[in-house]
């Protein structure tokens, strides 16, 4: 887990990340009003971390990126273990 200053620092880092591929896909605004269907694929280098946690801090920095409140967010989550490399995929439409 992040002490609280980390876990700001590391929301920041992957809001700048959604940012770029967002203008890297020449993808649009989105609408704030309407829902969000967010995809989430974990793989986690082992089951020792909270997923639930993991999926908020995620969703709080796409929610930064794209302008709409994450309580109009959607979505699946699929957890993995990979311990030799450990990532994830975001996929989110509107």
């Amino acid at each position: 887990m992040y002490a609280k200053n980390e876990y700001k620092q590391v929301q920041e880092e992957l809001s700048y990340k959604i940012k770029s591929q967002m203008k890297t896909l020449c993808v649009g605004a989105f609408d704030p009003r309407k829902r969000v269907f967010v995809t989430l694929t974990v793989h986690r280098p082992n089951n020792s971390s909270d997923a639930s946690n993991f999926i908020k801090s995620i969703n709080d920095a796409i929610s930064r990126s794209i302008g709409v409140n994450d309580n109009l967010f959607d979505g699946s989550y699929s957890g993995l273990i990979d311990k030799k490399n450990p990532r994830f995929k975001i996929e989110v439409r509107q």
